[in-house]
């Protein structure tokens, strides 16, 4: 059978098929230039948890114990797109501090033709 990568509201916490999906697209913590290794980051729901964040593939991302801070406690922002995984952080006074997406993915098939999944920011964290 096959092996669910979206469990919604069911389950706060990462199970252990999403450390595998997430951990063979990121191999250490997801924002730009950072080595952390994977297995010493914590997993993070884009949308929080706490304001009704799923624990779907497309709301988790690996963070250091540093940058989860940082989301946090310190009003930094994430945002994740959901087509090509491409990670945007955003500093608290909203410039951009970095845009990355995982090596090893291909953009998506639409790529270059303008296609947006939405306006940027909708899926981002408005709370610290």
């Amino acid at each position: 059978g096959t092996i669910p990568l979206n469990v919604g509201r069911a389950q706060r916490t990462a199970t252990r098929e999403q450390r595998r999906a997430l951990r063979a697209i990121h191999r250490t913590c997801a924002i730009d230039g950072c080595t952390t290794p994977f297995d010493w980051c914590e997993i993070h729901h884009i949308w929080f948890w706490e304001l009704d964040g799923l624990t779907d593939l497309d709301n988790l991302v690996p963070l250091c114990h540093r940058h989860h801070h940082l989301v946090h406690d310190a009003g930094w922002h994430l945002h994740l797109d959901p087509r090509d995984r491409t990670l945007t952080f955003t500093r608290p006074d909203g410039t951009i501090h970095s845009q990355t997406r995982p090596p090893g993915l291909r953009p998506p098939a639409d790529a270059g033709r303008g296609a947006r999944a939405g306006p940027p920011g909708t899926a981002s964290t408005t709370a610290a």
